[in-house]
């Protein structure tokens, strides 16, 4: 099989350099099993995969991968390509949580974010679905300016306009992100959401989408200017943030946007309202007046 990875582009081993992380719920798709092997075959450069959801449900042991135990026939195919995964450097966790309500609360009681934020190795954060905005740096540039570490804070992207709004073009994403790489020299990399159909290869090559991410930020930084992959790599100066923050992208419609504008919240809290309430406008207009 053909390598992802020209020769003459050199990865970062893969405990090295930022992340390139790919969420993995859709499982099986018609009836047949989604292999993450290409993952490898194809030597990527991917260094982390997200195995999702694991339930913690109502009642001891009563745990779930989806609708399913973890040690279901379904799943044994997974588990023995999670080993080879894991041979070849590739670390492989799992995502806890999902449709289950009350998880992370059964787990570890209601401060455990509090408790435990010392521990966290990172933060995938969501550019999507109208949290935030992949087309430009201006979103993760506020993050930082708040005092967020780059190595913490890993820009999450949908790999398809099928898996929410906001997706990106590559072209785009991969000249955001090596922008990123280079003017934050610890940034702590991208995730996918989510891997089974990415772009460009969809279904039947869904690999294409971490091997492009690796070859443009999984490597030395080259000095400033150099060209890389065909496109200049520029380390922005240190600047004042505009003044507004833009609007993200998202599917919601502008009459809901602007109900909740009237009751004095901006466009950004209407949106993150409208996200947390699955778009529910009652809803977030309650949630805003609460908090």
């Amino acid at each position: 099989m053909a390598s992802a990875t020209p020769a003459t582009t050199r990865l970062l081993p893969t405990s090295e350099g930022p992340r390139v992380i790919v969420y993995h719920q859709t499982i099986h798709r018609d009836g047949k099993y989604v292999s993450l092997l290409p993952l490898i075959t194809n030597q990527t450069g991917v260094t982390h995969v997200i195995v999702a959801a694991i339930h913690l449900n109502e009642g001891p042991g009563n745990i779930t991968l989806n609708d399913d135990p973890p040690h279901a026939s379904k799943y044994e195919t997974l588990w023995g390509e999670v080993a080879w995964l894991q041979a070849s450097g590739v670390k492989v966790l799992g995502m806890l949580g999902g449709a289950a309500k009350g998880s992370f609360e059964r787990l570890d009681g209601p401060d455990g974010r509090k408790m435990r934020g010392n521990q966290i190795a990172w933060y995938n954060t969501q550019f999507y679905c109208g949290w935030g905005d992949a087309t430009t740096t201006f979103w993760y540039d506020a993050i930082m300016s708040v005092g967020w570490r780059a190595d913490k804070v890993v820009v999450g992207l949908v790999t398809s306009p099928g898996n929410g709004a906001g997706y990106v073009e590559q072209s785009t994403s991969h000249d955001v992100m090596r922008m990123l790489r280079a003017k934050y020299p610890t940034f702590g990399g991208v995730m996918g959401w989510e891997y089974f159909n990415s772009m460009p290869g969809e279904h039947g090559e869904p690999w294409h989408w971490a091997a492009g991410m690796a070859r443009a930020i999984r490597h030395a930084l080259p000095p400033s200017g150099q060209l890389q992959g065909g496109r200049g790599v520029e380390r922005p100066g240190a600047g004042n943030l505009p003044p507004t923050i833009p609007v993200p992208a998202h599917s919601f419609p502008a009459q809901d946007i602007e109900t909740l504008q009237n009751l004095g919240f901006s466009s950004q809290q209407a949106i993150a309202a409208l996200n947390a309430t699955s778009g529910n406008v009652e809803y977030a207009a309650g949630l805003l007046f609460e908090y």
